[in-house]
Parts: C-alpha cells; sequence; structure tokens
C-alpha cells in the first residue's frame, strides 16, 4: 500500500467575483488595511489575451489572493457578464485594535461612492463599530471590541 499525501488541507475561503476590477479591489483592501492590520498580497495570476473575450480582457485578474487580518481571500475577474454582484446579506467582519482604526477604515472604504449601513459610532456592544459598503459593493463589519 502506498501512502498518499493529500494535495491541500481543507478549506473554506471567501471568494470574491468582480467583473474586471478584481485588481483595483485587491489594490484598495491592501492599502486601507495594511496601516491597520497585517495585509499582504499572495497571489495575482492575470488573464492573457485568449478568453473567450479577447485582449480587452487581458489584465484582468484570473486567480487573486490576499489575507487581511488572518483571513485569505480570492479574487476572480469574471469575463461572463451577469446580473447580479455584492449584497450586504454577506460581510466580513474584522476586529481592530483601536476606535480610530474602526473610523480610518470606513472612511476609506466609503469614499468614491461606498455606502455607511451603520456609521462609526458606539452602538452599545463595543467600543467603536461600522458597518460600510465599498465602492465594488462588498460589505465590512469593523470593530473595536
Amino acid at each position: 500500500m502506498t501512502e498518499q499525501t493529500p494535495a491541500t488541507a481543507p478549506s473554506a475561503t471567501p471568494f470574491l467575483m468582480f467583473q474586471g476590477e478584481a485588481g483595483a479591489a485587491m489594490d484598495l483592501y491592501l492599502a486601507v488595511f495594511g496601516p491597520h492590520v497585517p495585509a499582504s498580497e499572495l497571489r495575482r495570476d492575470l488573464f492573457d489575451g485568449s478568453t473567450p473575450r479577447g485582449e480587452e480582457w487581458a489584465g484582468k485578474v484570473s486567480h487573486g489572493e490576499i489575507e487581511v487580518a488572518g483571513q485569505r481571500l480570492r479574487f476572480f475577474d469574471s469575463f461572463t457578464e451577469h446580473a447580479f454582484g455584492f449584497t450586504p446579506a454577506v460581510s466580513l467582519f474584522v476586529e481592530l485594535e483601536s476606535p480610530e482604526a474602526v473610523d480610518a477604515l470606513a472612511e476609506a472604504l466609503t469614499a468614491a461612492c461606498g455606502q455607511d449601513y451603520m456609521p462609526a459610532g458606539d452602538y452599545g456592544f463595543s467600543r467603536r463599530f461600522a458597518w460600510v459598503g465599498d465602492r465594488f459593493g462588498m460589505t465590512w463589519q469593523l470593530n473595536a471590541a
């Protein structure tokens, strides 16, 4: 009997699908989270001109991964058009060390057409909390316990 090693350990990773803006989203998240929590780019593979959409799709993200506060996130640009996007029904919850970090991240994520679902404030269950949506439609719950 031959011993086999599994290719990867079982895991669950949020998979964020965009329509041409995955690279911009990765850049934004690394820039705004980096000063407040550990954030790093793990991988960014780009489409070449051989997709069904041709050269216009070259340079879009075929597989991207970043890690924010220890959570790996996968990114993908779908070259198939679809009529759905992100919804506030699913959000990423980020624990932060200070109320100032909540304020700074809420401001940065809502800049350029973001949305405040619950503006940064004291809601009684934490020192500072905000629930915001960024310009891509991704929603974030930011908490300083």
